[in-house]
């Protein structure tokens, strides 16, 4: 196993040739690369977006628009999205709003508080696996941006409404309303 310094220390991938077959456990070190890229991530990587509580802020369904550089293929920005909730051990808050199209690749934006700020990006997947960490093209994050949330983050996604203007590294900019 590599370290996080170089984490595809093994012939260009993270591990060796018996982890490259077809098979569940194998695409998804693939898919995690493909999304996240291979740099390590701590709580204040990316974390660029500021985070406001509004208990006033109404409730409503999911929008979402975007503006200047959409990506190709336009994933959550021109198909219909759905909103994904959940939690991990050290993220109260985070969610995904997910590209709905079920096509071969595209994009699902990710929410998710660290600390007093927001980490959003826009994350990449692909049905086509290639067992290399050359060309894996990583995440597109949020270089500002503001999130306004219905309730204090600490209480999780389920049932918390927001409002998300954030701007990405690519010059995508991104409006939800959730």
């Amino acid at each position: 196993m590599c370290p996080a310094s170089d984490v595809c220390c093994v012939d260009g991938y993270p591990f060796d040739a018996s982890w490259r077959e077809p098979i569940v456990s194998d695409t998804r070190v693939h898919d995690f690369l493909f999304s996240w890229g291979t740099a390590p991530w701590d709580d204040a990587r990316e974390a660029n977006v500021v985070v406001t509580v509004d208990p006033t802020l109404p409730g409503g369904p999911l929008a979402f628009s975007c503006t200047g550089a959409v990506p190709v293929p336009a994933g959550a920005c021109d198909a219909a999205a759905s909103l994904m909730t959940f939690s991990a051990v050290d993220v109260a808050f985070a969610l995904a709003i997910r590209d709905a199209r079920g096509d071969l690749s595209g994009w699902n934006l990710w929410i998710e508080i660290v600390g007093a700020r927001a980490r959003v990006c826009r994350v990449s997947w692909t049905d086509g696996v290639v067992f290399s960490c050359t060309g894996v093209p990583g995440p597109d994050c949020a270089t500002s941006g503001t999130l306004v949330l219905s309730r204090d983050a600490s209480a999780g996604a389920a049932g918390t409404h927001g409002h998300l203007e954030a701007s990405l590294a690519s010059g995508t900019s991104v409006s939800v309303t959730f």
